[in-house]
């Protein structure tokens, strides 16, 4: 990791030349997106690079690290969609769940949890916890 942090220059010397080459710009980008996903690089060492290098070169850099960045978010989006669906499944269930209860207890006030959440296919956890819920 010393090596290429302080070498960084050296290493691509000659990549400024090839920067308007396709090929190039998507072996640089891959070896870039390499190194910071394996070697992990912080915001720090990042900077270190960047600032050692020339302009075109630290531009397509930055841009490389600006794809990164905007993966990760779109990640990160898609993981919290996925979530939220999850999430919001699992509050309808409890919805269902809540007015079947309620109405079970409502129609058979004698029963004992145990009997409620066997009928609502529940937990008799549940069931006391919706009767706290509509005492209050």
């Amino acid at each position: 990791l010393n090596y290429i942090l302080e070498n960084y220059a050296k290493i691509f010397i000659f990549a400024e030349n090839d920067l308007k080459d396709a090929g190039f710009t998507n072996f640089f980008q891959t070896i870039f997106i390499y190194l910071y996903k394996n070697v992990q690089l912080n915001n720090h060492q990042l900077n270190k690079i960047t600032n050692t290098i020339n302009e075109p070169l630290k531009e397509f850099t930055m841009s490389a690290y600006d794809l990164l960045i905007e993966k990760g978010i779109e990640k990160g989006i898609e993981k919290g969609i996925e979530q939220g669906i999850k999430q919001g499944i699992s509050l309808g269930e409890y919805q269902v769940t809540r007015r079947v209860v309620i109405s079970l207890l409502n129609k058979f006030p004698n029963w004992s949890n145990e009997e409620i959440a066997e009928v609502a296919n529940t937990s008799s956890d549940i069931v006391a916890t919706i009767k706290q819920e509509i005492a209050n």
